[in-house]
């Protein structure tokens, strides 16, 4: 049985090595993005009782970013009206970095969905989820 090598793959991608850009604006402040592409696939029934082929539909994308009140604060500076959803779409670039690889994950035509505030007592800081709509998600550009 072969075994992997120790380190095989060496440094490996992580949130320190994430880069994410919005309104050409480096944002600092956040905690956690979420993104996916999600494609419409359906099993199409001829005679007898086996699937005959296979169609496909279109891709949908959803995604989300959790940021700190202070970072969600600058973006509302640059948003009209200091309403993040009224922002004109846009694009996210998401960039890991390693020892040997840069790969950007490209969010297109994204527009916030909701603006707002949550926090409860005993808070030690304010997190704000913003959900996103998207086009699609361009893989590895």
């Amino acid at each position: 049985m072969a075994t992997a090598k120790i380190f095989a793959l060496g440094m490996m991608y992580d949130w320190p090595s994430a880069s994410i850009t919005i309104k050409d604006t480096k944002i600092y402040g956040i905690t956690k993005i979420s993104y996916e592409h999600e494609r419409k696939l359906e099993n199409n029934m001829g005679a007898g009782e086996y699937v005959v082929g296979r169609g496909s539909g279109g891709i949908t994308a959803q995604g989300s970013i959790t940021l700190y009140k202070e970072e969600y604060e600058r973006l509302r500076d640059l948003a009209p009206n200091g309403d993040i959803t009224m922002f004109t779409p846009f694009d996210i670039p998401v960039t890991f970095f390693n020892d040997t690889k840069q790969t950007t994950d490209v969010l297109k035509n994204v527009q916030f969905l909701k603006a707002g505030t949550d926090v409860s007592s005993g808070d030690t800081k304010v997190l704000m989820e913003c959900p996103l709509i998207m086009s699609h998600v361009d893989f590895n550009k």
